[in-house]
């Protein structure tokens, strides 16, 4: 069977042909090419059918980017794609700059930006679209905060860096590291993660240290055996996280001193002092700051 155009109807001359990753070969026309892009898909005709060869491309995207190269035809529907070759078209169609079909994709993906924030924050970072890449990126700091990281360093967006390194400083040090390699400088940003991290740790076990004093139980004593009890879980369980989580070993271990009204003031006192000094860390010791040391610079 002869190479044909994917679009039903059309009988246009077939003047370049466009082979997908799998040998399936689809008819485009190259007067069609001129008015939807201006990249260059095709060779200079050096025989009357010039083939290109798009290997990375599968049949299906292939199929979609020649229907969208025809004007009086009806456009494909994206909105009916599966996701996966939704994305795939989205970048296909932005690396070969065929703008009708680039306004429709943005748009798709400016509406999935609040279910798929992550995919959307990949496709914008790669395309230039920086105020959907930064309203991706703020949706996915809590799912993807090393990925959102990496990148922020990469732009040098001082705000998001701030608020994703905050995010990364429970994880274990290789992974950042493997997330970072590769990147300009990633040495010295993965050494201004270190201090960032350091100078939380200094502050958690400062919290740990010195537990708020609650009120006095009676007969003036500021403790009582179960509060002896409940501490020495704390430390434990906080000892033993590889984050170092204090709120969290605060307040699972409570039920310790559930018969001391007093030390259960003492706890809820100290668990909200924990998180107004963990709110603060933020603004007084950011990322950036770290970065800035070590680096000279704003972003990598």
């Amino acid at each position: 069977m002869g190479i044909s155009c994917p679009v039903d109807g059309c009988d246009l001359r077939i003047d370049v042909i466009f082979k997908a990753r799998d040998g399936t070969g689809y008819g485009a026309h190259v007067h069609n090419i001129e008015q939807f892009s201006t990249l260059n898909l095709f060779p200079a005709a050096s025989s009357l059918m010039p083939e290109v060869d798009l290997h990375e491309d599968d049949a299906e995207v292939l199929s979609l980017l020649c229907k969208f190269l025809h004007p009086n035809h009806a456009q494909p529907d994206v909105s009916l794609l599966p996701w996966e070759t939704f994305c795939k078209l989205a970048a296909v169609v932005e690396q070969y700059r065929i703008y009708n079909a680039m306004a429709l994709c943005k748009l798709k993906m400016e509406y999935s930006v609040e279910e798929r924030p992550y995919e959307v924050f990949q496709y914008a970072s790669t395309t230039n679209y920086e105020s959907l890449r930064d309203r991706a990126m703020k949706l996915c700091l809590s799912s993807h905060p090393l990925e959102c990281f990496v990148k922020a360093c990469e732009l040098g967006l001082t705000d998001l860096m701030d608020e994703a390194a905050l995010k990364t400083l429970n994880l274990p040090m290789a992974a950042v590291e493997e997330a970072l390699r590769g990147t300009k400088n990633w040495q010295l940003t993965l050494l201004a993660w270190m201090a960032q991290r350091e100078a939380l740790r200094e502050r958690q076990q400062s919290l740990l240290l010195n537990p708020t004093v609650g009120p006095q139980h009676k007969g003036g004593s500021p403790r009582c055996e179960d509060w002896h009890t409940y501490y020495s879980a704390v430390v434990l369980k906080s000892l033993k996280r590889s984050d170092g989580n204090l709120t969290d070993a605060i307040t699972t271990t409570r039920q310790l001193v559930q018969g001391c009204s007093y030390c259960l003031k003492a706890v809820e006192m100290w668990g909200r002092n924990v998180d107004a000094t963990m709110t603060l860390f933020g603004s007084r010791f950011p990322f950036s700051s770290f970065f800035k040391t070590y680096t000279g610079a704003e972003g990598l």
